[in-house]
């Protein structure tokens, strides 16, 4: 076999491996391109109507995105394939190998050492989104979650986005162009409900997947002034990764501390009993009380508030809880004790009305008087079991009564 055939074979070789690849990208794309088709036999075939008219601007409009995102792609198959064209077949050949190994080294390049660096690439993984700068000002946003896409305003919407390596983005000429990095310190929950704090840690990414973050309130007091402690869990999407992070200072923060006004206010209109039993509902009237927050939230943050629940309700840290339980309950035994005496003496009084109508003999009387001191253990004795003051009175009547009934008939049988 002579050189030149060598080289027509490696020639069609290499055409047919160019135009397998293009088939396998137009077989990833065949949605789109039959939607492009079927616009333009549309366009051909009739007259189109408004609607269709805009129809047909948006699918060129996406297409030029698409060929605009993966610009350095295209360029450099064009020139690649400018200079196979244009060389001598063996040279052809010996370009196409140097390309491949140039490409091949830049791609090892890109992917292990510049990407973690976040120098010329990075990896954006799924459900995150990283922010570009240049000079401080934020000049792109990307964004790696399946299904959505970013609008021109910067919110995250349903639609397609698809690039030939994944994660892997293209930044910019490093140093001019940057991964925007801060810090950012949240309490998460983890799969088994566990509360884990995070301290404050320098992140380059923006999670944009629905996430549940903690926060405690203490120093509450329900309506009875008992102090309680009372743990809340937010879940929350960001929805637009530009104002998260630049329209407030710390988004997190800012969502928390306009949430506590409204669980103070909830705690301090019940007893702590009462929380405790309704404590399953109470996330869901924050979740309906706070609609004004929520859209203020979306529109001036980015961030969707999505879900509220009472995670706890307890008293306070040891020390104070001791402190103040002491306190609590010396206020209500001493409250107990004060209704406690005025009930005994109302009691006492009202058996002491009662029996003097018993009989008119005085000498009966002031012996049931001399007795009443000496019933109050008695008394006492049964209220521990439960009797109100109205049927203690009634017990003791009917047994003085019984008592000065069986003294009558003795009387007469003497007589």
């Amino acid at each position: 076999m002579e050189k030149a055939e060598i080289v027509f074979i490696a020639k069609v070789l290499f055409g047919f491996i160019l135009i397998a690849g293009m088939a396998v990208l137009a077989y990833l794309k065949r949605a789109r391109i039959v939607k492009v088709l079927q616009s333009l036999r549309q366009r051909l075939t009739s007259r189109p109507s408004p609607t269709a008219v805009v129809s047909q601007r948006n699918t060129l409009n996406r297409a030029a995105r698409w060929l605009w995102q993966r610009k350095s792609v295209v360029l450099s198959a064009l020139l690649f394939v400018a200079i196979w064209l244009s060389l001598p077949s063996v040279w052809a050949i010996a370009a196409s190998i140097g390309v491949m190994v140039i490409y091949g080294a830049m791609f090892w390049l890109a992917w292990n050492r510049l990407a973690p660096q976040n120098k010329f690439f990075t990896f954006v993984n799924e459900g995150t989104a990283k922010v570009v700068v240049r000079g401080g000002k934020v000049i792109k946003v990307l964004l790696q979650l399946s299904g959505y896409t970013l609008d021109k305003n910067g919110y995250i919407v349903k639609g397609d986005e698809w690039y030939l390596f994944g994660g892997l983005r293209w930044v910019g000429f490093y140093p001019l162009d940057d991964i925007y990095i801060y810090k950012f310190q949240w309490t998460g929950v983890d799969h088994d409900g566990t509360i884990r704090p995070h301290d404050a840690e320098t992140l380059d990414y923006v999670l944009v997947k629905r996430d549940t973050y903690y926060f405690a309130e203490d120093g509450l007091e329900d309506s009875e002034q008992f102090p309680v402690k009372v743990g809340v869990l937010l879940t929350m999407r960001v929805v637009n990764p530009y104002k998260a992070l630049f329209a407030i200072q710390n988004w997190l923060e800012t969502i928390i501390n306009r949430f506590k006004p409204m669980v103070r206010d909830k705690v301090a209109g019940k007893a702590y009993r009462d929380l405790i039993r309704e404590k399953g509902s109470m996330g869901g009237d924050l979740f309906n009380d706070s609609q004004a927050l929520r859209d203020e939230f979306a529109k001036q943050y980015g961030i969707n508030v999505e879900a509220v629940e009472v995670h706890s309700i307890d008293p306070m840290s040891e020390d104070q809880r001791k402190a103040t339980l002491r306190k609590w309950t010396a206020e209500r035994d001493a409250e107990a004790m004060a209704i406690d005496a005025n009930a005994r003496a109302d009691l006492l009084k009202k058996l002491a009305d009662a029996t003097a109508n018993l009989t008119t003999n005085g000498a009966v009387v002031m012996a049931v008087q001399a007795l009443l001191p000496q019933l109050r253990d008695v008394i006492v004795a049964w209220r521990g079991g439960g009797l109100s003051a109205e049927d203690i009175v009634d017990k003791v009547i009917q047994t003085l009564a019984a008592k000065q009934g069986g003294q009558g008939s003795q009387g007469q049988s003497q007589s």
